[in-house]
């Protein structure tokens, strides 16, 4: 009794973890929904959108089963989106829930349905379950082949339609009897599940071929009955997959997609190569990030193998099983990503194209374990092998409370991740859901290198500008993704090259804090002592100016007219006024103009000649005579002198330790590089380089909204011109 009361607890328990994912479809962001499909049906009506399929005017039309099931739906309007989550996993349960039931009475043919040995009604349901949650909670981007209407229909009903289509070929394996009722309904399945994306179409006849060949391969084995109903049928929905592939493939509107979104396709003699080579990197990289989900799995599969099997198969057959099993899913995921490698170039499929792979993984690595824990029944104690009625709920129990914490820490993983996420910042705003966060905002703060433009962002005003600009990004990112933009060729360069860039600085910055150590003030006084010449001070006076222009191509009463502007000034000083007021009033120096003429120490020299001989032949607080210059006429007037001698260590040590600690940065860069350099072979034409075009500068920071007004410049992110804003210059007097 406490058996069944077990079990129903860890079916329950699973259960309502998929019922929380199909009750989150009433809370789905249907107006963020695509609604490209939509559109379509509701301005052109159904027949419409199908025959769109023959021009360029609708979205993705060759897509044939995407639009039809879009126009089924559309009439639901938004509770046709709210419900699809909780229709798409009731069937795939119910599929999966079936296949296992097919699966027990084909490889157990000797035992009853309710049989304790084998596998009964509860525990085929609580199998199912866990390997829908599997898939489900490790799919890259639930939202999107789940709540995402777009995704759903393309990635995730094509698995769906494929679980019932391999129970259909079970079936008629069980049953040969059926005749060409089951070859048609298979035929018109497959012909369906193709037309919903190149990447499910994909998979069906990979598949398709797949099996095909199993038959051919072991018709030996198999009675005459099956091998008859089986060929047929499969033959159908293969040539019907195929006819599937060719709308994909034919549909004019295949043509603007690719000039708009796509660079030029791979060639083909290239493409098998490629799709193997990206297959081996997915699988590899799904191991990497899933292993401990993998090895969950795995213990159930091998418990359940060990406990549910009939027979115990022997180390021969499980070795071939074992290699039959992984030459599958390797073949399968690399006709997977033949759409990606062929089309977009790329080594792998968008984030929510990857349920397709993932849900091949988690199968094969199911089929895998249960092929080892069948095999492990060979090698149980000879009690085991019979056990009593006392200890048979034990091995039942062992098999659920594995499944169930398999599936437990699969939910509990997601949390840690959900947490992680909150604790990465504090959500200052949110964007279709999408938050941004105070770590967010810091991080694009840090990226400035201007304290001028970080002051921007001090007030309330600058950090609600901050926000908005995130924002607008946001929504432009998001607008450009539904065009595909990040698939255009150009687009992709740029990324290429920023992610390198990226790369650079991130590796340089993190090994040469391993190698170098901080600066201390012992080290600065030792360079101070080591290079007193470098810190010597030439004689310096503290001048404020007023200048009246007048160049030297000027006519003669420009000249005259400044020349009497400046005695006028000249006067006013010599009767009392304040020489800062009066160069407010007079000068032409825009720079120095403000702060009354102060131009600051100037070391002797810098200045032109008779300017430089006047400022050092006056004393502090005595006034020049007017002085002709090729800018116009000045006066000056020196507020203090420093005579030549050499500076004081606390003035300069803050600088001595950034030139130590930038002269360890390039020591440490070189120790790094150098011999990355040396072991590389290295070719540089010169030709090549030399006739280089350097294009014309774009000014991205001068973009509109994208500069001082609107956040952070592209300039200022990068550290251009001191990371100053757009059309921020550099405010300095003009010398004199």
């Amino acid at each position: 009794m406490w058996k069944n009361r077990f079990v129903w607890i860890c079916l329950i328990l699973v259960l309502a973890g998929l019922a929380l994912l199909a009750y989150q479809g009433v809370y789905n962001r249907y107006w963020a929904d695509d609604w490209c499909y939509d559109a379509s049906v509701l301005h052109r009506g159904l027949v419409g959108a199908v025959q769109g399929y023959f021009d360029t005017a609708t979205y993705a039309t060759n897509r044939v089963s995407l639009t039809l099931f879009s126009g089924f739906l559309a009439p639901l309007w938004v509770p046709g989106v709210e419900l699809l989550p909780l229709a798409v996993i009731l069937l795939w349960l119910g599929g999966l829930y079936w296949n296992l039931r097919l699966l027990a009475r084909l490889f157990q043919p000797a035992l009853a349905p309710q049989s304790k040995a084998g596998l009964d009604r509860k525990t085929s349901l609580l199998g199912a379950a866990v390997l829908l949650t599997f898939i489900l909670w490790l799919a890259p981007n639930q939202f999107q082949i789940l709540m995402w209407r777009t995704g759903l229909l393309t990635y995730t009903a094509p698995l769906l339609g494929l679980t019932w289509l391999a129970g259909r070929f079970v079936l008629q394996a069980l049953e040969p009897a059926r005749g060409w009722r089951g070859t048609a309904i298979a035929g018109l399945l497959s012909f369906i599940i193709g037309g919903f994306s190149e990447v499910g179409c994909a998979l069906l006849l990979s598949s398709l071929a797949l099996g095909l060949a199993l038959v051919l391969a072991f018709r030996r084995r198999l009675a005459k009955s099956v091998r008859r109903a089986l060929v047929p049928m499969l033959a159908a929905a293969l040539v019907a997959g195929l006819a599937a592939m060719v709308v994909l493939v034919l549909s004019p509107m295949n043509t603007p997609r690719r000039l708009i979104s796509y660079a030029a396709p791979m060639p083909l003699a290239e493409l098998p190569f490629m799709a193997l080579k990206f297959g081996y990197l997915y699988i590899r990289a799904f191991l990497s990030l899933n292993r401990w989900a993998v090895l969950a799995l795995g213990a159930g599969g091998v418990i359940f193998g060990l406990f549910a099997a009939q027979n115990g198969i022997s180390l021969r057959r499980l070795a071939a099983g074992l290699l039959l099993t992984g030459g599958m899913v390797f073949l399968l995921i690399a006709a997977i990503n033949v759409p990606a490698a062929y089309i977009e170039n790329a080594e792998i499929s968008e984030s929510r194209a990857l349920l397709v792979p993932t849900t091949v993984m988690l199968a094969g690595v199911a089929a895998a374990a249960w092929q080892v824990g069948s095999a492990l029944r060979r090698w149980r104690p000879a009690w085991a092998l019979r056990p009593a009625p006392a200890l048979a709920p034990l091995s039942r129990a062992g098999l659920v409370l594995v499944l169930a914490l398999a599936a437990g820490w699969i939910a509990c993983d997601k949390f840690k991740s959900a947490k992680k996420t909150e604790d990465e910042g504090k959500v200052v705003a949110t964007v279709n859901g999408i938050k941004i966060t105070d770590q967010q905002l810091l991080h694009m703060l840090q990226a400035i290198r201007d304290p001028r433009q970080l002051a921007m962002f001090n007030d309330p005003e600058g950090k609600k500008m901050l926000v908005n600009k995130v924002i607008d990004m946001e929504l432009v990112n998001a607008a450009a993704r539904r065009e595909g933009l990040e698939r255009d060729a150009d687009v992709r360069r740029f990324i290429e090259t920023y992610t390198k860039q990226v790369l650079f600085i991130a590796y340089l910055e993190k090994k040469i804090k391993e190698k170098t150590k901080e600066v201390s003030e012992e080290a600065a006084k030792k360079y101070y002592d080591e290079h007193a010449s470098d810190f010597a001070a030439p004689e310096s006076a503290h001048v404020r100016m007023i200048l009246v222009k007048a160049a030297d191509d000027a006519d003669e009463a420009t000249k005259a007219a400044a020349e009497k502007k400046a005695k006028q000034a000249l006067a006013k000083i010599k009767g009392g006024a304040d020489f800062a007021k009066v160069a407010k009033e007079f000068s032409d120096d825009a720079g120095s103009r403000d702060r009354g003429g102060d131009l600051g120490f100037i070391p002797r020299g810098r200045m032109e000649e008779p300017l430089d001989k006047a400022a050092f032949a006056l004393e502090a607080g005595q006034v020049s005579d007017v002085i002709k210059t090729s800018r116009g006429f000045h006066i000056l007037k020196v507020e203090e002198k420093k005579p030549a001698g050499s500076r004081p260590f606390e003035e300069v040590k803050s600088a001595i330790m950034m030139r130590l600690r930038m002269q360890a940065q390039q020591d440490a860069y070189d120790a790094i590089v150098k011999p990355l350099r040396d072991g590389a072979k290295i070719n540089i034409d010169d030709a090549a380089l030399q006739a280089l075009a350097v294009p014309q500068p774009n000014y991205p920071g001068m973009m509109p909204g994208a500069g001082g007004q609107g956040g952070p410049s592209a300039q200022g992110a990068q550290g251009g011109q001191g990371g100053m804003p757009a059309g921020m210059g550099n405010a300095q007097p003009e010398e004199p």
